[in-house]
């Protein structure tokens, strides 16, 4: 999560309880929106076995170069991603 989303998310002046849900919710959407850009360029053949390590050790390093050997420029692709996704975040952030 970038820090411009953290800031918005505490200007807002949520109650604990509710700040806690916004940040849940964000990373659970990063998460998915992530993964199914992983997918969506991931080699149909290799998604079972990038899945199953993604559950066993999703903080794995090994991870990415696993990527990178199946996926062209997975980085910029992610990035790519990723700042379309915060901008959406930000978008219904300022509601």
């Amino acid at each position: 999560m970038t820090e411009e989303i953290h800031l918005h998310i505490k200007k807002a002046g949520l109650a604990a309880p509710q700040e806690k849900e916004v940040y849940s919710l964000i990373e659970e959407t990063i998460h998915i929106r992530i993964l199914d850009a992983v997918l969506e360029k991931l080699p149909a053949d290799k998604h079972e076995e990038f899945l199953e390590k993604f559950h066993r050790e999703p903080d794995d390093l090994k991870l990415m170069a696993y990527l990178r050997h199946h996926i062209a420029d997975v980085e910029k692709h992610l990035k790519a991603t990723f700042s379309k996704l915060e901008r959406e975040i930000l978008k219904d952030l300022n509601l």
